[in-house]
């Protein structure tokens, strides 16, 4: 998995993404299902040493064309717990307000710890209720979405946009050569010149 124990992030990242991407063109029938986060490896925005790297690393993945799977939280630009957490670094608790242990449970001492910067980066509920009962409970984005840049403004904007896009669910997908420390991404639709946009990755 790319990240900062690599010399260059965007040359590891276009190496593995040239393979997967002709071995889809090469297999049309097989659909592409990407996954850059889960329980078992360190958070992407820790495992480049940055939000903003770890912003473009998931932006990257929402132009993809086929299935997205996200790790919760990821969403935010979480990061992982400190190293003497009691449980696996990138299981902290969900960070879903700035109240009490994040919003995530409203017990005296939690078993999950929560980031210390919970406070800026969260989703922020409109309600008081934690633990199960959040699954319920009308989410706003009143803290992230007041930023005029945040990661979760982008995750939400491009997110609805795919679903209202087939050119960014399963478009053609051209990937630019590799310069430096940057490489470009195009998605286009297949029936025509017409490009839906493309992002450059710098890491």
């Amino acid at each position: 998995i790319c990240g900062s124990h690599e010399v260059n992030v965007a040359k590891c990242v276009h190496g593995i993404l040239s393979d997967v991407l002709r071995y889809h063109e090469e297999n049309p029938s097989v659909w592409p299902q990407w996954e850059l986060g889960n329980q078992y490896i360190s958070r992407i925005a820790s495992r480049v040493d940055s939000r903003a790297h770890g912003e473009l690393l998931l932006m990257l993945q929402l132009l993809l064309p086929g299935t997205n799977n996200f790790y919760y939280g990821d969403e935010l630009g979480m990061m992982d717990l400190d190293s003497d957490s009691e449980v696996p670094r990138q299981r902290g608790a969900m960070q879903w307000a700035d109240a009490y242990e994040g919003g995530f449970t409203s017990a005296e001492q939690s078993q999950v710890p929560i980031n210390e910067d919970y406070r800026q980066y969260n989703w922020g509920v409109s309600d008081q209720h934690y633990g199960v009962a959040i699954a319920s409970i009308a989410i706003r984005f009143q803290d992230e979405w007041k930023k005029e840049k945040s990661t979760l403004k982008m995750f939400s904007k491009l997110s609805k946009l795919r679903t209202k896009d087939d050119t960014l669910m399963s478009g053609h997908t051209l990937l630019g050569e590799l310069s430096g420390e940057a490489f470009t991404i195009v998605r286009y639709s297949k029936t025509g010149n017409d490009f839906i946009g493309s992002v450059s990755t710098s890491c």
